[in-house]
């Protein structure tokens, strides 16, 4: 077996084990961002299940709770069909927090 014989069956093996490394990286990231939208899903629907409560959270408070930076958050609740978001206004009426709840008409 000739030097480029061997460099082309190692070659063949380095593509497969990076094909199969990268499949698995992935799914490993889709997991990752089903259980951070499961966990914000969960986490609402026990909130509005509380006695006299919308269940609005801010993601202040989602991000404190879950564990979970800002833009992840609002790429789980983006994601979620069950997760909807409200604007809350100031006394001027302008916009000034978004609110996120889950909703149970949905999913």
């Amino acid at each position: 077996m000739s030097y480029v014989d061997k460099l082309s069956i190692f070659s063949d093996w380095a593509a497969i084990l990076t094909a199969t490394v990268a499949v698995f990286a992935y799914g490993k990231y889709l997991c990752h961002q089903r259980s951070q939208t499961k966990a914000l899903e969960e986490y609402l629907k026990a909130e509005k299940n509380i006695p006299d409560n919308k269940g609005q959270r801010t993601i202040t408070h989602l991000m404190a709770r879950l564990s979970m930076t800002e833009a992840e958050v609002v790429r789980a609740s983006f994601r979620s069909k069950k997760v909807k978001s409200f604007i809350g206004t100031d006394d001027k009426g302008r916009a000034d927090v978004l609110l996120f709840q889950h909703d149970e008409s949905s999913g």
